[in-house]
C-alpha cells in the first residue's frame, strides 16, 4: 500500500545535473552530516520547507519541501529520502478452528520449556511500534503507553488507543495475560501470550486503517532507544510488524534507525511481508534485524506437516528470512469495534474477546515474545547472540529452501539449553546515517503507566494585515468603500465590491509569512462561497481555505499556508449586493527575519545569454557597482542574465535598475546548481526604472529571464542587486521555528486531508519548536 512519492532531491554525492527534483511539495526524511543538524534544518526552512518530526536517532528530521528543492553537503545534508507510506502487515482472517490457540502455540514453538524452568519474560520490555493497544482483559497489568505519533493524540477518547485492531492483537501474542491467569499459565480458559510477564511498551504510529509514515516509525524506534532504561521498562526488544518495498536498505533512514537500536542492545524483530512474492520488505530487509516469515501448521500442533505459508514473502539473492514462526490461524485478543473487527468479525471472531488471524505480523510478534523469554533467561545477551541462538536452533521445515524458511521454524525447546555463542558483532554494511546518533531530545515524563509529553505553550499569533497595501477587483464606491478600509483597523469602515461574481480583495504583506489564521468580519453583504488564497508573486495562487456554505457574520478561520499576498476570492454572494468586509484580518506566527543591506551579487561572476556588445556591455557590468556601466542583451526576447552568489543564499529582495530598454515581462529564478530553476517572482507588466522587489527564495544562482521587451532594443540593466536575510549565507542563519504551521491541509480524522489522509476528528495543531500540538515532542 505504498504511495509513490516524487523522485527527490539527492543521494549524497550525486552530481547536481543528475538529481531529480519534486514537481510538487514533497514529504521527505532529511539526514544531516555529523554536527550539522541545525545547519540542515536551516537549509530546509530557508528553501521554504517546513520541519516535521525530529528523528535524533538518525541525526535527522522529517520535512515538507517545495517543488524544485535540491539539498547537498554544502547545506549540512547527508541524504534526503522520500517519507514513504507504510502499512501494518495484515492478511486475510480465517475463523476455522485449528491449532492456533495459545496453549497449542506454546507447544509448537517450545515456550513451555522456558515456563517449566521459571522463565516468563519478567523484567524484559518489548516495544510494540504499531497501531496502539486497548486496555482489555489480557492487557491491563503489564502495558505501558509510550507516545502517540498519530493525529488521534489530540482526541482524549482515542489517544494511545488502538482503533485499527492490529496492535491489540500483536500485544496479546507478545505478552498478553488475562487477569485470572497465574503461573504456570496452563489454563486454556485464561489467555496468555508467549512472554506473559514481559512489559509491553506500546508506541502508536498507525491510524484506524493501519497507515503510517516512515518518519513516524523512525520516531517510534528513536523514542524506544532513548527510553530503553527508563524505570520499569528495560526495553530489549522492538517488534515492527510493518513493511514497505525495499529500495536498498543501505540508503534507508528506517534501516539506519533500527541498526542504531540494535547497537544499543535492542533486538529488532520484523515481518518479511505478506505479498507471497520475492523480496523481504523493509525494515526486515536490513540484515541487522531478525526477519520473520510465516509458518503454516496445517491445522496441527506437530511439525511434520508444517510448511511456509503461501503469503509469506520469499528471499532474494541479497536477503532471506532469518526464520519462520507460526503465522496462520493464530488466536489473540480481539479489539471489538476496531476497523479490522468491523471488516472481519463475521469470519474472524472466535469469542467476544478473541479473534483469529494470519500473517507475518503474527509470526513477528510471536518471535518478539520468544526473544523476551530468551533474554529473561540470559539477561546479558546481545542482539547478535539472540539472533544466533534463535536461528541456530531452528527446526528444519520439510521441503522448504532457505529463501522461504531461512534457518527453519522457531524452536525454543532447542534454544533453551543451547550454549551461548561468543558475542561477535555482525559486519554487514551499515545504512547511511547509522553513525550519526545525537543526544536525547525527547522531553516529558511518565505519569503512572502513560508517557506525558511536555506542556505546550501556544505561539503568539500576530496580526499581519493591518495597514498593509490592499487592492480589489472592484469597489462599490472608490471614495467611500476602498480596499484599504478592510485593513485599516477601523470597525466602522468597509470595503464593498461591485454587485457581481467573482470578486476579490488582496493584501500585500510586504514579505513572505507563514499564515495561521484569517478573520473575516462581514457586513450584511457577505460571501456564501469563497476561498482564502496565498501567493508569492500575486500571479500564482494556492487555496488554503474554501467554502460554499458561508453564513456571514464574523468568521475566524484556521489556515495553513504561506505567502506574501493573501486574498479573499469570492465566487458566490450571499445577497443581491456585492461582497463587503468591515475587516480582513490575516494572522501569522512567524515574522520573517530582516532583509540585509549588503549586495550579495556585488562583483560576483556573471554570465548572460547574449550581449549587445561583449566589450562595452558585458554581463559583469550589471554587478560592478558602477552606475555608468550596464549589461545589454541582443535585440530579441528570451534573453537572461545570471549571477553566481558563491553559496546558497536566502534571498529576500532584488533591485533592478533598468536603462531605457527594459522588460515588461520577466521572471526572477533561483537555482542550487544553475540547472534546476525555481521562479520566485514574475510579472507581465514591468514599468522599467528602479524596481525593488520583495521576494523569498533560496539558491546559489539567481537569474533574470526576459519574456517581453518594452522597446525594439534588448534588455538593459545598469544594476541588479541581490539582498539576503541578514546579509549572510543561509548556512549561518538562525531563524525562529516557533509557530510554523505544518503545510498541506490539516488532519480531519485519522488521516491527512490534502496530501495523505482523509477522515474526521482532527482539531487545529501547530508546531512550536518541536512540540506538536503541545502533546508529543520537544
Amino acid at each position: 500500500m505504498a504511495m509513490t512519492v516524487p523522485a527527490i532531491l539527492l543521494m549524497a554525492g550525486a552530481t547536481p545535473s543528475a538529481v531529480a527534483s519534486p514537481t510538487s511539495p514533497a514529504h521527505v526524511i532529511v539526514q544531516a552530516l555529523p554536527g550539522a543538524l541545525s545547519q540542515a534544518e536551516r537549509a530546509v526552512t530557508s528553501a521554504g520547507g517546513k520541519l516535521g518530526l525530529g528523528l535524533q536517532i538518525i541525526n535527522g528530521f522529517a520535512a515538507t519541501v517545495p517543488a524544485g528543492t535540491v539539498l547537498g553537503h554544502a547545506d549540512g545534508v547527508l541524504a534526503v529520502t522520500p517519507d514513504r507510506d507504510m502499512h501494518l502487515a495484515t492478511a486475510v482472517y480465517d475463523p476455522t478452528t485449528d491449532a492456533g490457540a495459545p496453549l497449542s502455540l506454546q507447544t509448537q514453538i517450545g515456550a513451555k520449556t522456558f515456563y517449566q524452568n521459571g522463565y516468563y519474560g519478567s523484567g524484559v520490555g518489548v516495544a510494540l511500534i504499531d497501531s496502539g493497544v486497548v486496555p482489555e482483559d489480557g492487557l491491563t497489568s503489564n502495558v505501558r503507553y509510550g507516545p502517540d505519533f498519530t493525529p488521534q493524540v489530540n482526541d482524549p477518547t482515542l489517544k494511545f488507543l488502538d482503533t485499527f485492531g492490529h496492535g491489540t492483537f500483536m500485544a496479546g501474542l507478545i505478552s498478553g495475560r488475562a487477569g485470572a491467569a497465574v503461573r504456570p499459565y496452563n489454563n486454556p480458559a485464561n489467555f496468555t501470550g508467549v512472554a506473559p510477564e514481559a512489559t509491553l511498551v506500546s508506541i502508536k504510529v498507525a491510524d484506524d486503517q493501519g497507515n503510517t509514515l516512515e518518519s513516524a516509525v523512525v520516531a517510534g524506534v528513536d523514542w524506544a532507544a532513548q527510553h530503553k532504561t527508563d524505570t520499569g521498562l528495560n526495553i530489549r526488544v522492538i517488534n515492527l510488524s510493518v513493511g514497505m518495498p525495499d529500495p536498498g536498505y543501505a540508503n534507508d533512514p528506517l534501516a539506519a534507525a533500527v541498526e542504531r537500536a540494535w547497537s544499543y542492545g535492542i533486538t529488532v524483530v520484523s515481518s518479511v511481508g505478506n505479498d507471497g512474492t520475492p523480496g523481504v520488505t523493509l525494515p526486515a530487509a536490513d540484515p541487522y534485524v531478525i526477519a520473520v516469515g510465516a509458518l503454516d501448521n496445517n491445522y496441527t500442533s506437530t511439525p511434520i506437516d508444517d510448511s511456509v505459508a503461501t503469503f509469506s514473502n520469499t528471499g532474494t539473492a541479497g536477503r532471506n528470512p532469518d526464520l519462520v514462526a507460526p503465522g496462520t490461524h493464530i488466536v489473540s485478543l480481539r479489539n471489538a469495534g476496531s476497523s479490522i473487527d468491523n471488516l472481519y468479525s463475521s469470519t474472524g471472531a472466535v469469542t467476544t474477546t478473541l479473534f483469529r488471524g494470519s500473517g507475518t505480523s503474527q509470526a513477528s510478534a510471536i518471535t518478539a515474545g520468544a526473544a523476551a523469554l530468551l533474554i529473561s533467561q540470559r539477561p546479558n545477551l546481545t542482539p547478535d547472540q539472540v539472533k544466533a541462538l534463535l536461528t541456530s536452533t531452528a527446526r528444519a521445515v520439510p521441503g522448504a529452501a532457505a529463501n522461504k524458511a531461512g534457518a527453519g521454524s522457531l524452536n525454543l525447546a532447542g534454544t533453551f539449553g543451547a550454549a551461548t555463542p561468543a558475542s561477535v558483532p555482525a559486519t554487514y554494511p551499515h545504512a547511511v546515517g547509522f553513525g550519526s546518533f545525537a543526544n536525547a531530545m525527547w522531553g516529558g515524563s511518565w505519569s503512572g503507566n502513560v508517557w506525558q509529553s511536555p506542556a505546550y505553550t501556544a505561539p503568539t499569533s500576530v496580526l499581519l494585515s493591518q495597514g498593509k497595501p490592499a487592492t480589489a477587483s472592484s469597489t462599490e464606491n472608490a471614495l467611500y468603500n476602498p480596499a484599504s478600509y478592510a485593513v485599516d483597523g477601523n470597525a466602522g469602515t468597509r470595503w464593498s465590491s461591485g454587485f457581481s461574481d467573482s470578486q476579490w480583495l488582496t493584501v500585500d504583506l510586504g514579505a513572505k509569512y507563514t499564515i495561521s489564521g484569517v478573520t473575516l468580519t462581514w457586513e450584511a453583504a457577505y460571501g456564501k462561497a469563497f476561498q482564502i488564497q496565498t501567493s508569492m508573486d500575486n500571479v500564482n495562487w494556492t487555496s488554503v481555505y474554501s467554502t460554499t456554505t458561508g453564513a456571514g457574520g464574523v468568521q475566524t478561520l484556521d489556515v495553513d499556508g504561506s505567502g506574501r499576498y493573501v486574498r479573499m476570492y469570492g465566487t458566490a454572494r450571499g445577497t443581491q449586493y456585492g461582497y463587503a468586509l468591515w475587516e480582513f484580518g490575516i494572522y501569522g506566527n512567524v515574522a520573517p527575519p530582516p532583509c540585509g543591506t549588503v549586495d550579495a551579487a556585488a562583483n560576483r561572476p556573471a554570465v548572460a545569454s547574449s550581449s549587445e556588445n561583449a566589450t562595452y556591455y558585458p554581463a559583469s557590468s550589471a554587478f560592478d557597482g558602477n552606475p555608468n556601466t550596464r549589461w545589454s542583451s541582443a535585440f530579441s526576447d528570451g534573453q537572461w542574465l545570471q549571477v553566481d552568489l558563491g553559496s546558497t543564499q536566502s534571498i529576500c529582495e532584488v533591485s533592478l535598475n533598468w536603462e531605457g530598454a527594459y522588460a515588461t515581462g520577466y521572471q526572477l529564478q533561483t537555482s542550487p546548481d544553475a540547472t534546476t530553476w525555481t521562479t520566485i517572482s514574475s510579472t507581465v507588466s514591468g514599468t522599467g526604472g528602479l524596481q525593488n522587489l520583495n521576494v523569498s527564495g533560496a539558491g546559489r544562482y539567481l537569474r533574470l529571464v526576459g519574456s517581453s521587451r518594452a522597446t525594439g532594443y534588448g534588455y538593459s540593466l545598469w544594476a541588479l542587486n541581490v539582498y539576503t536575510v541578514a546579509g549572510v549565507p543561509d548556512s549561518t542563519l538562525s531563524t525562529s521555528l516557533d509557530g510554523g504551521v505544518l503545510s498541506g491541509s490539516r488532519w480531519t480524522g485519522s488521516r491527512w486531508t490534502g496530501s495523505r489522509w482523509t477522515g474526521s476528528r482532527w482539531t487545529d495543531a501547530t508546531w512550536s519548536g518541536r512540540v506538536w500540538s503541545g502533546r508529543l515532542w520537544a
